[in-house]
């Protein structure tokens, strides 16, 4: 039986937009009927929907009946997601038969088969009364925004993404290539300058450092309505934040940031989105599908969907979600982004986040293990005990310290093979930032990291909250092509 996300119809037409990871797309969206036989109830984060069951797709009269037919190998080959009935849309995720054979069904050796479905009723089933889409009217000029004059294109050969832990001062102001200074919990210096951006979460060790990312020439600031950016003609640097209460809740005030930061790269010179930080206030509060954190991620997946029907080349980058203290619920979205594609990494001791089962929520993360930009600069998403999909070593931080280390060195190893990439071990030539639940593990942490990693590897350790209630660390990585990243 395949599920659907039409309400309240026993036969309505829909458009189907195929969105997948690899080398074999749609540019254009199939209009399908879906046949419906009963409804069926389907839980969505803290929502229930009556969703009918359909045993059959049927072509629209004009459309290629090859180009898209029930997989008769897999039941319930599409399955339900999430969905916003006020909108008339679903999100379906699973397997059509398509023309060129392939399944889509993600499996050993077919990881780029992974597909989403957006669907969007041709007749919506309510008026559309959205809390978000006003919010894009400000983003109208993103592209004169991000308009870059020819000269800035001629800046120096030199890298064109650079990044440090640096001790800033406030009566020093930033250098003219800084396109931005991330700032970690309230005492941290930094000098009044729009490309400060202070992030809610107090540093453990490395305290008074800042991560400071730096471009090629000089920077410009620029804003699109919620979104402050800065860019160098290479490189840009965008964050945005927002008040959930603005948007009724994470779900939404996830799909409104995510949409708005996918629109405006996608009207930018800055196509190619590379890594993404999200930092969620209370990310582990809520149970089962209720848990914040499955809600933030059903937001994010409701907008790379609907982006991902219009911008079908903008895919998952790396990657870190993590929770800042009980406060004001807001949402921080940062990113980095460039005019040139990044190669999607996957670790091979791990199961690609996007394919978890069901058990991790209505929507699986939508995020890659790590970008190698065209530097080459390798950015490693948040990695934690994780093998496979399941957590490991419940309650043993130093053990989760051990398998989360083991993950980054399966990570390097495979980077190592697709690029000029440096060592394919932590060194010199990394950047890492821990993110520790208990600030009463710090000394273990920190010693085993010395031990480990030396004293040449720069590190910040940060209290915060994991995306799994289970999870005790998680580790992010910078990884240059053996040039030393040092404080």
């Amino acid at each position: 039986m395949i599920r659907s996300g039409v309400i309240n119809a026993l036969c309505r037409p829909l458009l189907l937009h195929e969105v997948r990871q690899g080398p074999q797309r749609r540019k254009d969206p199939l209009v399908v009927f879906v046949v419906g036989l009963e409804l069926h109830p389907v839980a969505l984060g803290n929502l229930e929907r009556q969703l009918e069951c359909v045993d059959g797709v049927e072509t629209q009269s004009g459309t290629e009946k090859s180009r898209v037919g029930v997989d008769a190998l897999w039941l319930d080959a599409l399955e339900v997601q999430c969905g916003n009935d006020q909108f008339g849309e679903f999100l379906l995720c699973g397997c059509l038969r398509c023309s060129h054979g392939a399944t889509g069904r993600a499996g050993p050796g077919k990881r780029d088969f992974r597909r989403v479905y957006h669907v969007t009723c041709v007749e919506p089933t309510s008026e559309s009364v959205s809390k978000i889409e006003p919010f894009f009217d400000d983003l109208a000029t993103a592209q004169s925004a991000s308009a870059v004059p020819d000269k800035l294109l001629e800046s120096s050969g030199d890298a064109a993404l650079r990044v440090t832990y640096s001790t800033l001062r406030v009566d020093e102001p930033l250098g003219d290539d800084v396109l931005a200074a991330v700032v970690f919990g309230s005492q941290t210096p930094c000098p009044a300058d729009p490309r400060c951006l202070r992030i809610d979460l107090d540093p453990l060790a490395g305290a008074g450092l800042s991560e400071v990312w730096r471009g090629t020439g000089t920077a410009r600031i620029g804003t699109a309505g919620p979104i402050r950016h800065v860019e160098d003609g290479r490189c840009l640097a965008g964050w945005i934040e927002l008040e959930e209460r603005r948007f009724g809740g994470l779900v939404e005030a996830a799909e409104a940031a995510y949409r708005g930061l996918l629109r405006f790269q996608a009207q930018s010179p800055y196509h190619h989105v590379w890594r993404i930080w999200n930092f969620v206030t209370a990310i582990n509060e809520g149970e089962g599908d209720a848990e914040r954190y499955k809600h933030f991620c059903l937001g994010r997946a409701r907008a790379f969907a609907a982006t991902h029907a219009t911008a079908i080349d903008i895919g998952y980058p790396a990657a870190s979600a993590v929770g800042k203290p009980q406060g004001p619920r807001t949402l921080q979205v940062c990113w980095l982004a460039g005019r040139e594609p990044a190669e999607r990494l996957e670790n091979p001791r791990q199961v690609s986040a996007y394919d978890y089962p069901r058990q991790y929520g209505p929507a699986a993360p939508s995020f890659s293990r790590a970008m190698l930009t065209p530097d080459p600069l390798l950015l490693i998403s948040g990695t934690a005990s994780i093998v496979g999909h399941a957590s490991v070593h419940p309650g043993n931080v130093t053990a989760q310290l051990e398998e989360t280390l083991a993950n980054l060195d399966s990570l390097l190893r495979h980077a190592r093979t697709r690029s000029v990439l440096g060592p394919s071990r932590l060194g010199p030539a990394s950047l890492v930032k821990v993110y520790l639940r208990d600030p009463g593990d710090t000394a273990a942490i920190e010693s085993k990291l010395r031990e480990r990693l030396g004293h040449d590897v720069p590190f910040l350790i940060l209290a915060a909250d994991i995306c799994r209630s289970e999870l005790l660390l998680e580790i992010e990585v910078v990884q240059r092509d053996g040039r030393t990243l040092s404080v």
